[in-house]
């Protein structure tokens, strides 16, 4: 058997994002939904295409895509102190739920992100092969490809 889903109990989860917020983890609103807005937090979330503050390009050190489906990272290489970057899905893969690019090359940016230690690009179309830059992140511990 394998396991792929959780359900979390409406109360528990009600106090993780009570202890996400005093722990300025993410932000949530008032109905219990994740937001992008947060300041004093080096994480920031990709949510319903807002973009990414210009004040949190450089010192984001999480960057989440929640619901971006068509990504546009003209600002990718600003990202110098990023140390977990989740750019891929977080639905199951079993939904058919694809993340589209029109081209690769904002992986580029990928050299400046000498901290980088996880990057996903789970489920993210069109990306065929990495950038040669990529060998330079020597502080990178996981790199999720699947569904590419």
């Amino acid at each position: 058997m394998v396991v792929n889903r959780f359900k979390m109990d409406p109360l528990l989860r009600s106090r993780v994002i009570i202890l996400a917020q005093e722990e300025k983890f993410f932000n949530y609103n008032s109905e219990g939904n994740l937001t992008s807005d947060y300041s004093g937090s080096d994480r920031d979330c990709l949510i319903n295409a807002e973009k990414l503050r210009p004040e949190n390009q450089e010192k984001v050190k999480t960057l989440f895509n929640v619901s971006w489906r068509f990504l546009d990272f003209h600002w990718f290489s600003k990202m110098r102190n990023v140390q977990v970057l989740h750019l891929g899905m977080w639905q199951s893969l079993t939904e058919h739920h694809h993340i589209e690019v029109e081209n690769t090359d904002f992986l580029t940016g990928l050299k400046n992100m000498e901290s980088l230690r996880l990057l996903s690009l789970l489920g993210i179309s069109g990306i065929k092969e990495l950038p040669n830059s990529i060998t330079k992140l020597r502080n990178l511990r996981i790199l999720d490809l699947r569904a590419c």
